[in-house]
């Protein structure tokens, strides 16, 4: 019989420790869908990077060619030939790097997709559009949906309840005892509605003297009561700064990302002049090709 109700809140402590396991698992999955979305992002890059590598080497391989026969008419240095040569050999061997990069971010993909690494898996080549703006709210919005924090509350109101049920502990008890009686082998006898198993009573029952252990459990609860209460905040604080961080890096991003595209146009329009002018030769090749 719980009298004081120190049944009921081990029952609470059990259900908020449920909660709190069923929230990790939550955490767990999330955290496994973000390593995904990052390696596809990572796969996709390095698709890209690889793609830029071989465009890079066939331009410098055609202008290898293009040269070659200029240098043995006197039209072209022969610093400028073995510079075009050092670039050709180095493009390729940025090839390699690139599609050794992507062979592992490929495997790596697999991995997390429960799958055999065997770098078969291609998904998607292009990269998505920015997504817009995060809109404005608070930090506090966004940590309620975060289940390592969800986890930690309810930890936390697991350790208060058994803390409490620990204190009960000092109060007289209402028990059933069970006082055995006759036995029988004949298992007609357990249907027969005279024959008597147990016999249940109830009694009041002050708890004895166990040797400080009932207070070592009280202070044992209490200890892990302030424990999980400064986990509760430990992990409150790092969701706060992780939160704060992402949503101030947004803005830096967003800056930076615009930035790039104006030095990518203006690095464009840079080289398409520069092989003009190499071309009407007012500029050596040098100049030229370190404006690509």
């Amino acid at each position: 019989i719980d009298l004081w109700g120190k049944l009921r809140d081990q029952g609470s402590a059990a259900i908020a420790q449920t909660e709190a396991g069923a929230a990790e698992l939550r955490q767990v999955k999330h955290s496994l869908a973000a390593q995904i979305a990052k390696s596809w992002f990572e796969y996709t890059s390095a698709q890209a990077q690889c793609q830029l590598a071989k465009e890079t080497a066939n331009t410098y391989k055609q202008f290898q060619k293009a040269m070659e026969p200029r240098f043995e008419r006197g039209l072209t240095s022969a610093r400028d030939l073995h510079r075009i040569r050092t670039q050709t050999a180095l493009s390729h061997a940025q090839i390699e790097a690139a599609q050794r990069r992507m062979d592992a971010v490929a495997r790596s993909l697999e991995t997390l997709l429960g799958r055999y690494p065997s770098a078969s898996i291609s998904p998607s080549d292009t990269l998505r559009d920015l997504p817009s703006a995060i809109p404005a709210g608070l930090p506090a919005d966004l940590l309620q949906r975060r289940p390592d924090l969800i986890a930690a509350e309810r930890r936390l109101s697991a350790s208060e309840k058994n803390f409490s049920a620990a204190k009960k502990n000092r109060l007289p008890a209402i028990s059933l005892t069970g006082n055995a009686g006759t036995s029988s082998d004949e298992f007609n006898d357990l249907l027969d509605s005279n024959f008597s198993i147990w016999s249940l009573a109830g009694n009041l029952a002050q708890p004895i003297y166990q040797g400080g252990r009932i207070n070592a459990n009280i202070n044992r609860s209490a200890a892990l009561r302030e424990q999980a209460q400064a986990q509760y905040r430990e992990t409150a604080l790092r969701a706060f700064l992780e939160v704060e961080t992402t949503l101030a890096a947004e803005s830096y991003l967003q800056r930076e990302y615009k930035q790039q595209s104006l030095a990518a146009k203006q690095a464009d329009a840079a080289e398409l002049l520069a092989w003009k002018r190499y071309r009407d030769g007012t500029i050596p090749f040098s100049d030229a090709l370190e404006s690509q």
